[in-house]
């Protein structure tokens, strides 16, 4: 719960820092804030409606074997067989899936975009490609 503040309070200065900037120097940037932490957390609470598997969403594919087998190298092996089922490849990395479907969640709706200050432009548009297949 303390980290999760000190995240939200990080995140309130960060917009508001990227407001003033796009407001006193950057009038024409398309700066889109992200909730990242809203999709993960959305994730982890309903891994399957993502396509994670709910046994394996909090062990990470490849690390050190503890509780969450999460190390920041993988510990002398091999990661595992489908990393495609983990939403962590190791302790800071979130696997290619999981990144996809981020991705895909940002673009296709607004749900998790906090503050979209160049409204003439979705985030799709600014991708200019189909960014999640």
């Amino acid at each position: 719960m303390a980290i999760g503040e000190v995240v939200k309070w990080y995140n309130s200065l960060l917009e508001a820092t990227l407001l003033d900037l796009y407001k006193t120097q950057y009038s024409a940037a398309r700066i889109f804030v992200l909730n990242r932490y809203k999709f993960l957390n959305d994730v982890l609470r309903d891994p399957m409606k993502y396509g994670f598997l709910p046994d394996i969403t909090h062990v990470a594919c490849c690390g050190g074997g503890d509780e969450f087998n999460a190390s920041v190298v993988c510990g002398g092996q091999l990661p595992c067989k489908n990393p495609q089922e983990h939403v962590y490849f190791d302790f800071v990395h979130f696997t290619d899936r999981f990144n996809k479907q981020e991705i895909q969640a940002f673009s296709l709706t607004e749900e998790y975009i906090i503050s979209n200050h160049y409204k003439q432009t979705s985030l799709l548009d600014v991708c200019g490609c189909d960014c999640y297949t």
